[in-house]
């Protein structure tokens, strides 16, 4: 949010990249003939977005993010490290699943507590080959929004929607699985919004592990996609059947806070585990910005 420093060519210069000109940069330094990128990683705020995922679908196989906040202390790399001495590119599921843990138990106990009052972190593996289903099925939602644009229900159900949604960035963000099911439940019983459900039920799927066949799911719902399972293969080993979302922070279980620390702090807020909880691995960029929210993303950096 400060000017860059000016070029002696002149030309304008800038402290960031857009998703479109990190495509290009990417492009424009591919790897060598017959190889790709496998994983791309951002340690930085707020990047587990639908529409960063679309500019990258072609340059890697996996993409690693974070939908909240990047504490200041980053990735924990000591951890990583090791993590890549031992699985290597021999194991990607197990490399992967093992890091979003390693990141969410380095930050558990000590930086995200009652204490501290900081938020949860939050980091999601993305399989990128399987990007496009899902950008199609934003795509019918929003056209589905236009069409009804003229319902004189849809504008008060909308907003309670994106107001009751896990949102990050001070309000710019929303979690999309959990806007999309909010947004289904406060229009079921609205005349002439159907095609909404209809829509949110397609971007819920596609962001859901398909229940394999004789498992004793009927109804043909999908179950939200577990943590890559720790088996050793090949780049595709473990890999999910149709959902973009391979691993996901908010699926890990972890122990409850303590006796102790409950029976000290009996009022507080949560430890920071809810949001995460709430947060399905990707967002979209959805402004609702509430007095408070506005208020706070208004203040001068400096």
């Amino acid at each position: 949010l400060q000017p860059p420093p000016g070029r002696p060519t002149g030309d304008p210069a800038s402290l960031y990249l857009t998703p479109e000109e990190l495509s290009q940069a990417l492009k424009s330094c591919e790897p060598p003939a017959g190889r790709r990128l496998e994983i791309i990683g951002f340690d930085a705020c707020c990047m587990s977005m639908l529409e960063m995922a679309c500019e990258l679908n072609d340059l890697a196989d996996f993409m690693v993010a974070s939908q909240e906040d990047v504490p200041d202390l980053s990735f924990p790399y000591y951890n990583l490290i090791e993590l890549f001495r031992k699985y290597g590119n021999k194991a990607l599921p197990s490399l992967l699943s093992e890091g979003v843990k390693a990141y969410v138990s380095t930050y558990k106990d000590c930086i995200c507590n009652h204490n501290t009052g900081m938020k949860g972190v939050t980091l999601s593996v993305l399989d990128l080959s399987n990007c496009d289903a899902l950008k199609d099925a934003v795509g019918e939602l929003a056209c589905a929004l236009l069409e009804a644009k003229e319902n004189e229900s849809l504008p008060c159900a909308l907003i309670k929607a994106r107001s009751e949604s896990q949102d990050y960035a001070g309000g710019l963000y929303v979690d999309l699985y959990d806007f999309c099911t909010k947004l289904s439940e406060r229009i079921e019983k609205l005349n002439g919004l159907g095609p909404i459900r209809v829509a949110c039920t397609k971007v819920v799927d596609e962001m859901s592990d398909r229940s394999p066949k004789g498992s004793g799911n009927t109804n043909g719902h999908r179950a939200l996609a577990p943590v890559i399972p720790n088996t050793s293969g090949n780049t595709k080993a473990g890999r999910s059947s149709g959902s973009i979302i391979l691993a996901n922070s908010g699926d890990i279980k972890e122990d409850g806070p303590s006796h102790a620390a409950s029976a000290t702090l009996p009022n507080t807020e949560d430890d920071g585990s809810s949001n995460r909880k709430r947060s399905h691995g990707i967002s979209i960029y959805l402004p609702y910005l509430t007095d408070g929210q506005y208020a706070t993303v208004s203040k001068p950096l400096v």
